[in-house]
């Protein structure tokens, strides 16, 4: 049976012996040099004048001043004037190219600067750091409020673009809704602290040296065993250069030096991390000794990479489940053959519970965690190489080598009659020629009921129609193409299965189907927000049916190139208007149309809003009731531009809703929603679904980050985008038929790329 497989992120919708004889050196530099370089200063009118200011109506205005509270020295008095139609929607000062003074900042590890504001309020001030190489820092939001205070920006902010070829910093004020003025100070970079550096590591390695003599490393290997000494005694060296150095007065005011050391020091902490590895797993794995394997369980949020990894789940313990009714939750049990295992699986069976009840063991589910092959994507990663991702429901068994992890996926559901309470069982855990041992499985299903669906709206596209049948069409090109199109043909009438006439077709749809189930059944909602013909009753409804809680119509677009100030292409326009006035009255019938939206304009710029305007205003005119959504750059959310007047919902780019607080308070305030949305942008510090990044990051964005940031609905482009992603001759990047299904395990056949590399992206399902 074909089968799709969900990657792991989308089930988430949730001793003395060791040491030297020789002491470690003190940290501590004969001379330090100065903690604090000055960025720039404002004594004079030149130092004034190196801020560039963009044209403005009112303009925006920097001049020398004095401070307001009479204190000594000079500042720069800046002043944002309030935004008027027309003139520019973001008011920045910005300190750039030859007029930054120190364009390599790796030897610092803060930014900061004092400022006084005379707004009675907050002052929505934001600082953006941009690097040579097209980089951009994520919006500093510090909270300014009237009067004098100083603000830090620390290394986490200033990791986020390349600190050797800083060319840029930016204070800014997007659409004031007020006049702001404050007065800006000397703004300063702070030398790191590498003395301070050495000495926090030794403690490090002092305190795991301890450790390692007070822990039986005899479970461990012996080349983990030797592994755990040389490491520490390789840390130690290290930092003894290191402090040695410093004693000696190391100008690591220098760059080159800074640099050196820092690099010494960041070796120092890999061997430590690699010590504490090795410690964690014998202390983890005394309870095991003379066992053919270890084991335990942790989170679904934790990602379980097969080697150079340090478990972070109990060992020796079972899962513990906590889920409402009609709710799937996950847990994984982590397994670590202490010498080859073959055949490694996991049985389930029936959980007891209070007064009789029994959770079945068809609503129980274990499967191996595969891995695919993630190279270099366009964004900094902490590691390349095999990334735990799919979980592979084509496989039960896996064979796992000596000192590798291999976790399975147990998944549990409690139906909408499941009665609460706690329910308690084994897994199985087994491999060939080696003792099963039960796992205590623990589900307690809470007395209440999910709704079926997300109640956040979501706007989610499956997008994978142009790939799936490929995979499955036999026969030679044409008879292939005849195929293709009558999967598309079938898709669009929304033609009942049994009646589909060619097997390989029937096949393929059968397999979107089940992948739309699949989806559904993690409240992820499988539409086609990109679809160029408005869909049948009958898929509405089942979309709508598996807990959807709106439906896409129509997709409007027009050539991205189109000359500023056209209208929209007469012939779409009419097929467009043609198909609405077929279809909604369907949907007005079947009761369905107030669950219906538009979805318009996929990151269009400002060229294409008069088209834009032509179509949405004789939309509004025909059929006002139904919504329209859009990701057109408009930085306004259509205030300047006048299309607030025929949108509904806006949804910018994730770090654009985080930028333009004000513009996104005052669209609602206009009875607009704002939603938000992620693709390949943005990147860190933002969180996103590559498979690099976090779980709990995958969690988060359409979770607990959706509820504290009030966004009004999430968007995404893409969940099964299978298509082969190449460069052409001249290095553009093109997507062709994809060739192969998944298999394999743990190791699959698969790379984690997609779109342009950016692993992960558009793909949350893998065909299997």
């Amino acid at each position: 049976m074909s089968r799709i497989l969900f990657r792991l992120a989308m089930l988430l919708v949730a001793g003395a012996a060791l040491h030297d004889a020789a002491g470690a050196l003190a940290a501590s530099p004969q001379s330090s040099p100065d903690t604090t370089v000055a960025l720039c200063r404002f004594r004079t009118d030149a130092d004034v004048k190196n801020w560039q200011v963009p044209r403005s109506k009112p303009p925006i205005v920097i001049e020398l001043s004095k401070w307001p509270d009479g204190q000594e020295g000079a500042c720069a008095k800046v002043t944002f004037p309030k935004w008027e139609k027309g003139s520019t929607w973001m008011s920045a000062v910005n300190l750039k190219d030859d007029n930054l003074a120190i364009k390599d900042w790796r030897a610092f590890d803060a930014m900061s600067f004092e400022i006084w504001s005379e707004y009675d309020g907050e002052m929505p001030l934001r600082v953006h750091l941009y690097d040579s190489n097209g980089g951009r820092s994520h919006s500093f939001s510090p909270r300014i409020v009237k009067g004098r205070q100083t603000v830090t920006l620390d290394a986490q902010w200033l990791n986020a673009v390349d600190a050797s070829c800083i060319n840029q910093v930016q204070l800014f004020i997007t659409h004031p809704l007020a006049t702001f003025t404050f007065h800006l100070g000397e703004i300063k970079l702070h030398r790191a602290d590498l003395s301070a550096k050495v000495a926090a590591l030794q403690a490090r390695e002092k305190s795991l040296s301890a450790e390692a003599g007070a822990v039986d490393s005899s479970v461990l290997p012996v080349s983990r065993r030797d592994a755990l000494i040389g490491d520490l005694k390789e840390c130690r060296g290290l930092l003894d250069v290191a402090a040695r150095r410093l004693q000696q007065g190391a100008d690591v005011a220098k760059i080159e030096q800074f640099i050196a050391l820092n690099l010494t020091l960041e070796r120092a902490a890999t061997t430590l991390d690699k010590a504490r590895r090795n410690l964690a797993l014998a202390s983890g794995l005394a309870q095991f000794k003379n066992a053919p394997f270890g084991w335990g369980s942790t989170t679904s949020l934790e990602k379980v990479f097969q080697t150079d990894y340090q478990f972070g789940g109990a060992w020796g313990q079972g899962p513990n489940l906590t889920l409402a009714r009609n709710e799937h939750e996950a847990a994984q049990v982590v397994v670590l053959p202490l010498r080859d295992l073959k055949n490694v699986r996991i049985e389930t069976g029936d959980l007891a519970g209070p007064n009789g009840a029994v959770l079945k063991q068809e609503c129980l589910r274990v499967d191996p965690v595969g891995y695919v092959d993630c190279k270099h994507p366009p964004y900094k990663v902490q590691r390349v190489g095999w990334h735990p991702d799919p979980i592979l429901t084509y496989i039960s068994a896996v064979d796992v080598p000596k000192m590798v992890y291999q976790a399975f996926w147990v998944e549990a559901f409690a139906t909408q009659d499941q009665p609460a309470g706690t329910y308690k069982g084994t897994l199985r855990l087994l491999a060939d020629g080696v003792e099963p041992v039960s796992v205590p499985l623990t589900v307690t299903v809470r007395d209440f009921a999910l709704q079926d669906g997300s109640r956040l709206p979501l706007a989610m596209s499956y997008q994978g129609d142009r790939s799936l049948p490929w995979l499955y069409l036999e026969g030679d090109e044409e008879q292939k193409t005849a195929g293709y199109e009558e999967y598309r043909e079938a898709l669009r009438d929304w033609t009942p299965l049994d009646q589909v006439q060619r097997g390989d077709v029937r096949q393929a749809l059968t397999v979107r189907r089940q992948t739309t189930d699949m989806l559904m059944d993690h409240r992820l909602t499988s539409d086609l927000i990109y679809r160029g013909t408005a869909p049948t009753v009958d898929e509405a409804k089942y979309i709508l049916s598996k807990g959807a809680n709106r439906f896409t119509i129509v997709y409007i677009n027009c050539a991205p190139n189109l000359a500023r100030g056209s209208k929209f292409p007469p012939g779409r326009k009419k097929e467009i208007l043609d198909q609405l006035a077929l279809r909604v009255p369907q949907y007005l019938q079947a009761g369905i149309l107030d669950r219906g939206y538009i979805y318009a304009f996929d990151e269009v710029h400002e060229n294409t809003f008069a088209a834009v305007m032509d179509i949405f205003q004789e939309i509004r005119k025909r059929y006002p009731q139904i919504p329209i959504l859009t990701t057109a750059r408009d930085p306004s959310f259509g205030l300047e531009t006048g299309l607030d007047e025929v949108v509904d919902a806006w949804a910018p780019l994730l770090h654009v809703y985080d930028d333009q607080e004000q513009e996104r308070v005052a669209a609602r305030a206009r009875g607009r929603q704002v939603w938000w949305y992620v693709c390949v942008s943005p990147r860190r510090p933002y969180p996103n679904w590559f498979i690099e990044f976090s779980a709990t990051e995958h969690r988060l964005l359409p979770g607990f980050m959706s509820y504290k940031f009030k966004t009004d609905g999430f968007l995404y482009y893409a969940l099964a985008s299978w298509a082969n992603y190449t460069k052409d001759s001249k290095g553009k990047w093109t997507s062709g038929r994809p060739s192969v299904l998944m298999t394999g395990g743990p190791l699959t056949n698969f790379t984690g790329n997609s779109w342009q590399n950016f692993n992960g992206d558009g793909r949350l399902v893998y065909p299997g």
